[in-house]
């Protein structure tokens, strides 16, 4: 359980959360009781799931590999890291252009 603070007003924003994850948010009461002692309310507010929106990829596919033949180029690979991956991959973009370089 992350603590995100304490406010005096009604409203607090939850900063640098991670995409596509699911977080569980509610809050309690605090009040000052004798001297400087504090008093939490022993009921929670109702608790919220939410799911933040997905995100472009932060990590790069991986096993990236190519098989030739005389005509022909295979590329395989396989998704990011789970924790990289930032919501569901739809598709992959990929990308090739001519070399002037004659290497193989």
């Amino acid at each position: 359980t992350n603590r995100a603070g304490s406010t005096t007003g009604s409203r607090l924003i939850l900063n640098d959360l991670s995409p596509y994850v699911n977080y569980t948010v509610g809050c309690t009461s605090i009040s000052t009781g004798s001297g400087s002692r504090s008093i939490i309310s022993s009921c929670n507010s109702t608790m919220n799931t939410i799911r933040m929106p997905e995100s472009a990829p932060s990590g790069p596919p991986l096993n990236f590999d190519t098989i030739r033949t005389n005509t022909s180029v295979t590329l395989s690979w396989d998704p990011p890291e789970e924790k990289d991956r930032n919501g569901i991959i739809i598709g992959y973009d990929v990308k090739y252009k001519p070399t002037d370089d004659s290497a193989e």
